[in-house]
């Protein structure tokens, strides 16, 4: 159902979260 969509979109929100934390650190 849409429950598997949220898993995907949270997940993909933390990463990029992550990676642009990574960004702005270097």
């Amino acid at each position: 159902g849409h429950f598997a969509v949220y898993w995907v979109i949270a997940v993909i929100s933390v990463v990029a979260l992550f990676l642009t934390a990574k960004v702005k650190d270097v």
